[in-house]
């Protein structure tokens, strides 16, 4: 969990302009960190004051969003890093009757 706190605090320095939300998010996206710990942390470390009491859900669930990329088999295998379904692709002729 140390490694979440360093990261926030780091990006809070990097950005002191921005809230503890937005900072947060920035660690957060892509890392792939447990909900459990996810959830923690953002207890922890994001200022209530930077959200509405009654979105804060909508908030964690977004962090969770950013945190977990797509699928692969969702996103089509776009962002495959190998073993992933490959995109089909679908080869189609028209011909022209005249």
């Amino acid at each position: 969990m140390k490694s979440i706190e360093r990261k926030f605090y780091k990006n809070v320095e990097e950005n002191p302009g921005s809230s503890s939300l937005v900072c947060f998010n920035n660690i957060v996206k892509g890392a792939n960190y447990s909900e459990a710990r996810l959830r923690i942390m953002f207890d922890k470390l994001v200022d209530k004051e930077d959200y509405v009491k009654n979105e804060k859900k909508w908030w964690v669930n977004y962090s969770l969003l950013l945190n977990n990329p797509l699928n692969r088999i969702e996103n089509g295998g776009l962002f495959d890093q190998g073993g992933g379904q490959k995109p089909k692709v679908i080869l189609v002729t028209v011909y022209n009757k005249n």
